[in-house]
């Protein structure tokens, strides 16, 4: 298995135990940093689609108070 991920060269750095836990380590931390990153991202998008509903209900008030004037003057 460790010749497909990185060829038959490397292959002793995957079968000595402290490069497997270093490796597992590292892994971990990445995982934990993406899933912050993760949350963060999701937030922004969250927030991004409050303001555009946010946007899109004042233009639609703008619009109702500009047909309601209209129709006063009829």
């Amino acid at each position: 298995m460790a010749k497909w991920f990185v060829g038959q060269d490397h292959q002793h750095l995957f079968c000595l135990p402290e490069n497997q836990v270093r490796l597992q380590t590292s892994m971990k931390k990445e995982l934990e940093r993406l899933r912050e990153n993760h949350l963060k991202i999701q937030a922004v998008v969250f927030a991004a689609n409050q303001e555009q509903i946010s946007d899109q209900y004042h233009y639609g008030l703008r619009g109702y108070n500009q047909v309601t004037c209209e129709i006063k003057y009829l």
